[in-house]
This record gives C-alpha cells, structure tokens and sequence, in this order.
C-alpha cells in the first residue's frame, strides 16, 4: 500500500525530523488580534477606515472573523493595506447580529509569511456602519 506525505512534510516525515518542517505551516501557532468597535451612534462613515494592527514581519495572515451586535448588513468592508485596500478581502457585506462571517483566505493570499510589517486596514463603503459592537479578528500564525 502506498504511503502519501504531504507537500509540508516532504523530507521530514521521520518524526525526530518534524521540528525542521515551515513554522507557518506545520505545528505552527494560531494566534488571534481582536479588534472592537463600539459607539452609539455610527461608528464609520463610507471611504472610512479602521484600523486592524501591525502584522509584523513573519506573520502569515489565514482569516478573518467579523461579528456584529447589530444589523450592518447595509455596510461593506474591505480589509488590506493602504497601498493595496482589498489586498485580504474585496469588499463583502458586514454581518447582520445573528450571523457572523469567516473568511479564510485562499492560499496564494495567506499562506507565506509577510517579508515586511504592514499596517492592516479595513476600509467602509457603501454605507456608514451604524451604532453598535463590530468586532473584527484577524487570526494568524508566526513561528
């Protein structure tokens, strides 16, 4: 019977060599940044942005989680950089309260660690966000 190993474990597959397989990919660490935006009345305006943190050299970015304590199904994000704005996410619809949204990034976006930090953005558009709790995760891993 044939032995399958994954593209990850090629040429590490004795398990005393496992420790030189990539950080970012194999028993690698997830790690989450929330970020909570609250006000009573609307917490951004169209063409505003907000911010998500400095992923630092190294980090290889894998998803995002956005949830909402209100309806903001009217308003769209889109996450990147302020050099490419929808680098992450194109912009997609914010969730309404009772449904939050996942989105794991395909693998030629998430997969390799950043070369340099970046300064991670979402930026609003076709309606303002409106009053309540946005909470957006970005979830990473970094060896």
């Amino acid at each position: 019977m044939a032995e399958v190993v994954p593209t990850e474990l090629t040429g590490v597959v004795n398990g005393d060599e496992q420790g030189k397989a990539s950080g970012i990919i194999h028993n690698a660490g997830i790690r989450r940044r929330r970020n909570t935006f609250t006000s009573a009345g609307n917490i951004a305006a169209s063409a505003d942005t907000l911010r998500l943190g400095r992923a630092k050299a190294g980090d290889a970015i894998r998803a995002f989680e956005i949830t909402a304590t209100s309806n903001m199904s009217a308003a769209s994000i889109s996450i990147g950089t302020a050099g490419d704005p929808d680098k992450y996410l194109a912009a997609a619809s914010l969730p309404n309260a009772t449904s939050g949204r996942r989105i794991v990034l395909p693998t030629a976006a998430g997969y390799a660690p950043l070369t340099e930090d970046e300064e991670v953005i979402a930026t609003v558009s076709v309606a303002a966000i409106p009053a309540g709790s946005l909470l957006i995760d970005t979830e990473f891993s970094r060896r």
